[in-house]
This record gives structure tokens, C-alpha cells and sequence, in this order.
């Protein structure tokens, strides 16, 4: 099972995004999405809204790991 920082960079990578440009769309600092990615913090419910918004994907594909969710 994957985690969600692995989840991230997975999607994001398959979107062609870099940190910078999922910082520009969720909001977030590129510290805190680098922290998430390497799963050194446990994001609020709230905030792993803004990256899957920011992906374009579901908050449970974001979490489970499914890319075409």
C-alpha cells in the first residue's frame, strides 16, 4: 500500500507538474508539499482537499492511490 506523499508525487508527476506548480494551484509552500511528499507531517483533511483539487483527482484517489479517480 502506498502513502500519501508517494500518492502525490505519483500524480503529480504523471501531470507533468513540479512542486512549484502544484504550490501555485493548492496554495501551499513548496517546504510544506516537499514534507507532505516525504510524509514528515499528517496534512489536516482540509489541506489534502486543496492537492487533490489542485491534481484534479478525488480526495480518496489522492489517499488510496487510483490516478483515474
Amino acid at each position: 500500500m502506498s502513502t500519501l506523499g508517494q500518492n502525490m508525487v505519483k500524480m503529480r508527476v504523471d501531470r507533468r507538474m513540479k512542486q512549484k506548480d502544484l504550490q501555485e494551484k493548492s496554495g501551499l509552500s513548496q517546504r510544506y508539499l516537499s514534507a507532505l511528499e516525504h510524509d514528515k507531517v499528517d496534512p489536516r483533511l482540509s489541506i489534502v482537499r486543496r492537492i487533490a483539487e489542485a491534481l484534479g483527482v478525488s480526495v480518496c484517489a489522492l489517499i488510496e492511490g487510483q490516478p483515474h479517480a
